[in-house]
């Protein structure tokens, strides 16, 4: 999850937090919920919003609060204090300082359960508890669980990641976010560096050909484009910053006067050039339906994590059965005995499975499968689009029919596990 849909998530916690807790101020503040002392236990006790709130504090002096709501209570600041603590060590340490604002309120959120509780289960037991400040306090409860779940999101991986190494540590095998993230960083890596590659060589090609254009014997020189700073940020935007130096010194061409009755088109100051954007540059020098097609890892790079996923728990899934992929330009091709049986690519936001089955023993199947004509595809005339976890799991199935088809038993050992996790 990036930064800004971490922080939104955060932000859409701390309202449900902060809305509970004005209903909560409201319904003290009206009367809703009573002040008083009664008898619980047998001894007298205090009730009402201020009395709860002083209850809350001394959950850890069994003396001053003697309630089993103390024990509750207390260890569910405790949980909460000590989580705050190692997310945000853990934020720090993976450079992800955003996070720390949603270790705090995923904290917060687990404390404010437990003062809904010292609040409410003494007034119930007492009797004093009406219904108006029932009901409220019942959705305060929904919106701290709300606030709960929207500020863990952005920190489950960090939570995956520390139980990961806990495991680790006690001997079992390397976490798999880790080795999620280390592919992420090499196919960011990749697609940093042919984004780079593909200006470059754009750029040079039309300079070549405007050689050839204003100069056929080739004999003056011109300035070309050197790329300077290309900044790339995977999943959000692209930057290239072009800034152009003279190779040589240009020379002059001698101005021809026009003829009579010709029309004289202005041409553009060095400054206009250097100042405009990269898609003016680019349009000057008449880079227009000449870009590359992506190859398949940077489309992967791209890709929204959801996708991504799939096609790694995909991808393991195929290998656990013993088949073996390699990563072209055009996708990923898997194969057994040196003959190819399936081929993953990605295709705008969505991935295509295409897969060594026959079309027809789907036809009534509720698979939606695809047949495909093309010659490309001959030996894998079967085609599934996978967009949703539905049709991710369409997939799995096929795969495990294919390795019927070519009689690969089912492992013994467990299957990958599945790393694709759904955020807000």
């Amino acid at each position: 999850m990036n930064n800004r849909k971490a922080f939104r998530s955060t932000l859409i916690s701390l309202i449900f937090l902060l809305v509970g807790a004005a209903i909560v101020y409201y319904l003290g503040y009206a009367g809703y919920i009573s002040e008083g002392t009664g008898t619980l236990n047998g001894k007298p006790f205090d009730y009402g919003l201020r009395a709860s709130v002083i209850n809350f504090i001394n959950v850890w002096r069994p003396g001053k609060f003697q309630h089993e709501t103390a024990y509750i209570g207390l260890v569910l600041v405790l949980v909460a204090v000590c989580l705050i603590l190692i997310l945000s060590v853990a934020s720090i340490v993976r450079k992800r300082p955003v996070l720390i604002l949603s270790a705090i309120v995923f904290g917060v959120s687990i404390a404010a359960l437990a003062f809904i509780l010292v609040l409410v289960i003494p007034m119930v037991q007492m009797g004093v508890m009406r219904a108006i400040p029932m009901i409220a306090m019942a959705g305060v409860t929904g919106l701290t669980l709300f606030a709960l779940y929207f500020a863990y999101a952005p920190v489950s991986p960090l939570v995956e990641c520390i139980l990961g190494g806990v495991k680790r540590g006690a001997g079992a095998e390397k976490p798999v976010c880790v080795e999620r993230e280390q592919e992420d960083d090499e196919f960011e890596e990749e697609f940093e560096e042919e984004v780079k590659e593909e200006v470059k060589e754009e750029v040079k090609e039309e300079v070549k050909e405007e050689v050839k254009e204003d100069s056929p014997k080739n004999e003056q020189a011109i300035p070309c484009l050197k790329v300077e700073t290309v900044r790339v940020i995977v999943g959000e935007s692209i930057e290239i910053n072009l800034r152009e130096k003279p190779v040589e010194k240009p020379v002059e061409k001698p101005v021809e006067k026009p003829l009579i009755g010709e029309d004289v088109k202005d041409e553009p100051d060095d400054e206009e050039e250097n100042n405009s954007s990269l898609p003016e540059e680019l349009e000057k020098l008449g880079v227009k339906g000449k870009k590359r097609k992506a190859s398949f890892q940077t489309k992967l790079a791209g890709s929204e994590y959801d996708l991504r996923h799939k096609y790694y728990n995909l991808r393991d899934y195929m290998k656990w059965y013993g088949f073996r992929n390699r990563v072209s330009i055009p996708g990923d091709t898997f194969s057994h005995d040196r003959q190819r049986h399936a081929f993953l690519t990605i295709v705008g936001k969505h991935m295509r499975l295409y897969i060594g089955l026959n079309p027809q023993d789907y036809s009534q199947s509720t698979i939606p499968i695809e047949k495909v004509e093309s010659k490309k595809y001959e030996d894998l005339p079967c085609m599934l689009r996978i967009r949703s976890d539905l049709s991710y799991r369409r997939a799995k199935e096929l795969v495990d029919d294919l390795a019927k088809k070519i009689g690969l038993p089912v492992p013994e050992k467990a299957p990958p596990k599945e790393t694709q996790v759904k955020h807000q």
